[in-house]
């Protein structure tokens, strides 16, 4: 998680006595972090790949859904029970696990460093103007 994502939570009621409160905390920064995969890094990936690596892309965008799906599956200001969150965990280390060896090596070969560039200004743009977090 990044700084801006600590940064907007961190401007949220919080109670550091409630455990679902992590639980929240990093359902929204890994909501917000995958939504800004989906809007802004995978299409420009998507756009430059030959049809071989597109199954990392779909692998990508399924494993997105699944974790939406698990974190939706916990209900919201109430804690989590702990298989819900040791199921979630373990996709998440498969998640960044299969970003760092797969994905990211791919969008290495396929975008140009004026094109990452690009990429991390959007990245820093959407991330000023989209809240991580919606606020009560």
């Amino acid at each position: 998680m990044d700084w801006i994502a600590f940064r907007s939570i961190g401007s949220a009621p919080r109670n550091p006595d409630q455990p679902w409160d992590a639980w929240d905390l990093t359902r929204h920064a890994i909501e917000s972090h995958s939504r800004l995969e989906e809007d802004l890094l995978l299409p420009a990936l998507e756009s430059r790949l030959t049809g071989a690596a597109q199954p990392a892309v779909s692998f990508t965008h399924e494993e997105h859904r699944r974790i939406a799906e698990l974190f939706g599956n916990a209900a919201r200001g109430r804690a989590p029970e702990p298989a819900a969150i040791a199921e979630t965990v373990a996709l998440l280390r498969s998640h960044f696990r299969h970003e760092e060896e797969t994905l990211f090596p791919l969008v290495r070969k396929a975008l140009t460093p004026g094109h990452l560039e690009q990429l991390g200004r959007a990245w820093t743009e959407a991330r000023e103007f989209r809240p991580a977090v919606a606020q009560p």
